[in-house]
């Protein structure tokens, strides 16, 4: 925008609290604030597909494009075996700085697939993989991405979840048969793109509790 930054000997001290509340009143009338916001350090690439989801979920609604999101270390590669808030419409806040959000898809009561109409701000710096759902297609990897690894370990007669999923020698998930197991891996991996939608009578009930 043409204004001076604040320099690294100004942290702490009101002039640099002044120069902040400046910028940002600049910003919030300047043509960049109309458009979406991406932390410094977000691939190209994720940005590019993320946008291209919001608009289709502006332009489409339901209809639009579902993402599947896997967030990692970039340094590094290694996925953080997120499994919750990572499929969605991505829509966008408001305000002066617009991020994209995560909103989740719901089933209303003949099961069509709608959204929940609010979300999360996404993680754009650790998007390591991308996967369109309506598409069951991957679009999007890091380099350096690396696929978690996990085994079944049954634990027999211990409890009513003796089916034990390790990653690295690690129990990150039990469940009740090894089929609920391995379907929870193949999500976990990307082979099954999501889970089962939650209503939205679900979705409303959490909300009230």
């Amino acid at each position: 925008m043409g204004k001076p930054e604040p320099t690294p000997e100004m942290l702490g001290t009101r002039e640099c609290y002044e120069l902040n509340k400046q910028l940002h009143a600049a910003f919030a009338t300047h043509p960049a604030s109309k458009k979406t916001w991406y932390r410094t350090g977000t691939p190209k690439a994720v940005a590019a597909i993320l946008e291209a989801a919001r608009a289709s979920f502006s332009d489409e609604r339901e209809h639009g494009t579902i993402l599947r999101l896997f967030y990692g270390d970039p340094e590094t590669g290694r996925d953080w075996a997120e499994e919750y808030d990572c499929v969605g419409f991505i829509g966008r806040s408001t305000g002066p700085k617009r991020v994209p959000l995560m909103m989740e898809p719901l089933l209303d009561d003949v099961r069509s697939i709608i959204t929940s109409g609010c979300g999360g701000a996404i993680n754009t710096v650790n998007v390591l993989r991308i996967i369109d759902v309506r598409r069951a297609e991957e679009v999007y990897r890091a380099k350096n991405y690396v696929l978690p690894q996990y085994a079944i370990d049954a634990k027999e007669g211990s409890g009513r979840y003796p089916v034990i999923v390790k990653r690295e020698d690690t129990a990150v998930a039990t469940f009740e048969t090894h089929e609920q197991a391995a379907q929870w891996i193949a999500f976990m991996q990307g082979f099954r793109v999501h889970q089962a939608f939650r209503s939205k009578k679900e979705y409303e009930a959490e909300l009230v509790d």
